[in-house]
């Protein structure tokens, strides 16, 4: 299932299999997904690993150890003993 945008409804809709149309492989790792809202409007999403590499982003950064804290200038850290 895919969630697209109706632009004629201005909804969000879930896209089953039943109502996908066509796949396209627009580039390596680029895939337009186009179908039908439940009102018979054509909506079309892009999907694939070259989108959602790029959403994924700062958001994977690893995180910090727990025990690693800052005490002063920006970068440098401490370790606390316990």
């Amino acid at each position: 299932m895919f969630l697209v945008h109706c632009p004629v409804c201005d909804r969000r809709t879930l896209l089953g299999v039943d109502e996908v149309e066509w796949v396209h492989n627009l580039a390596p790792g680029m895939i337009s997904v186009t179908g039908r809202c439940p009102r018979g409007h054509e909506a079309t999403v892009l999907t694939g690993e070259a989108l959602t590499r790029a959403s994924a982003g700062p958001s994977c950064r690893t995180p910090r150890s727990a025990s690693a804290r800052s005490d002063g200038p920006a970068g440098s850290t401490s370790r606390t003993a316990r």
